[in-house]
């Protein structure tokens, strides 16, 4: 599988995919993933800590988008599109990060 993008660091196997606001990094052969802000320098390795676990990428061949299967069952899924010139996504601006995780009570 190829991924379109620049390669600013791997191991050997790894998948790079930078989507919209993200670029993502797949360690096949050991079936994990992570993703950082798209633009990071990311000339050294993501610590482990960031490295979370995946059963399966599903890349279209007819599109730019891409799943991220996170369990067996394909009940956990993330789904993103690649960026590309003119994407049509994000109307080449690029988007921001956004987090989910809980908001305390009171924030």
């Amino acid at each position: 599988m190829v991924a379109r993008g620049r390669q600013r660091w791997s191991r050997p196997g790894t998948v790079v995919i930078e989507s919209c606001n993200s670029t993502w990094l797949f360690d096949p052969g050991q079936r994990l993933f992570c993703r950082v802000p798209r633009g990071t320098a990311i000339e050294v390795p993501p610590p482990p800590s960031r490295w979370e676990p995946y059963f399966a990428l599903d890349v279209d061949p007819h599109s730019e988008s891409f799943v991220v299967i996170l369990n067996e069952a394909g009940t956990r899924l993330l789904r993103s599109w690649r960026h590309v010139e003119r994407c049509s996504q994000c109307g080449g601006e690029g988007t921001t990060e956004l987090y989910l995780d809980p908001i305390a009570p009171g924030a």
